[in-house]
């Protein structure tokens, strides 16, 4: 009997009469791998018979001939391409490799990092009340062109510069001015003195119509500063396996050729290595790569602990830094 009708026999599932042969199956593959002979193996039909050693082929080839294993790999997992010595992703829905986020005990970071992915992202809101200090949150972190700012709005409220002395400093002020009944501000004043006063900036501003504007401001700089913070951690920890930015493309359709749609164009990182342990681990069972698309492949690993799902943890708070610095970008767009 010719080799040829062995390799015959192996791909249509004719297990029995190699292992009589050969004395078993691995036997046999390590027979042809010592040959050089894999090749010859069409993987293809060796899945349509329902082999368990298509990914023990796989394997060897790997070791034996690597341009043919990645050949296979990327006629099987064909969204994704190779492109000089690198290899690429291409999704039409980049928020599926949401699905690698670790849980935990809240449970909606997959939907978060959707969220933060998505092409349609819309800004989420996490704290709807984000303080109850505005003078201590707000009036007190920003920066003196804004206190002018500030300082305008306030004298265009009290348009003739009268204002009750109702705190222990504008008492003191009004006393100085020789009217105890009232006191006259001006910008200079605002700035030197009442603004320093928590008590009196509140009982100034609380007779205005800007301390609802402020709260929403304080809101926005501190949702953005989170935002921002999750939105930084999960691009950063998607780097096992994807590296960032990534690319919007147009591609042609495969079954139109005069319409096109976009795809999210990702670099890979160790995409064989995945790729075989998933192998490694279905060794000799009949799970093969084509019946995933690689965010699925990857999914399977992480869930049989061969790799590490993406640590994408939520804060209790953002980094007041980041907060400060909103709230002085964006108060004269508020104030």
């Amino acid at each position: 009997m010719k080799l040829k009708d062995f390799i015959e026999d192996f791909v249509n599932g004719d297990d029995d009469l190699i292992e009589n042969f050969f004395g078993s199956v691995e036997d046999f593959l390590d027979f042809l791998q010592s040959k050089n002979l894999l090749g010859e193996l069409d993987i293809d039909d060796l899945e349509s018979s329902g082999s368990n050693y298509v990914n023990a082929v796989g394997l060897r080839l790997s070791e034996s001939n690597p341009d043919l294993f990645e050949k296979y790999v990327l006629n099987t997992i064909n969204e994704v391409k190779k492109e000089g010595d690198d290899f690429y992703l291409y999704l039409d829905d980049v928020t599926d490799i949401a699905e690698l986020v670790c849980s935990s005990r809240w449970g909606n970071e997959t939907e978060i990092a959707k969220n933060i992915l998505s092409s349609d992202y819309n800004d989420l809101e996490f704290f709807s009340e984000s303080t109850d200090d505005l003078y201590n949150d707000v009036i007190d972190n920003l920066t003196q062109e804004n206190l002018s700012h500030l300082a305008e709005i306030v004298l265009e409220h009290y348009n003739d510069g009268k204002v009750d002395p109702s705190t222990e400093l504008l008492q003191s002020i009004a006393d100085e001015q020789g009217h105890s009944e009232y006191v006259q501000i001006d910008k200079e004043l605002l700035m030197t003195k009442i603004f320093k006063d928590s008590k009196s900036t509140m009982d100034l501003l609380n007779k205005t119509d800007i301390t609802g504007t402020l709260y929403s401001l304080h809101n926005s700089a501190y949702n953005s500063a989170y935002e921002d913070e999750i939105s930084k951690d999960l691009m950063d920890n998607l780097s096992d396996y994807f590296l960032t930015p990534f690319e919007v493309v147009s591609k042609t359709s495969k079954f139109d050729k005069n319409k096109t749609y976009m795809s999210t164009k990702i670099k890979l990182n160790n995409f064989l290595g995945e790729v075989k342990k998933y192998m490694r681990d279905n060794y000799k069972y009949n799970q093969y790569i084509s019946e995933l698309y690689y965010y699925q492949l990857l999914k399977e690993n992480i869930s049989n602990g061969l790799s590490d799902c993406i640590d994408f943890r939520l804060p209790d708070y953002p980094d007041y830094r980041v907060v400060e610095n909103n709230l002085n970008i964006y108060f004269k767009d508020w104030v």
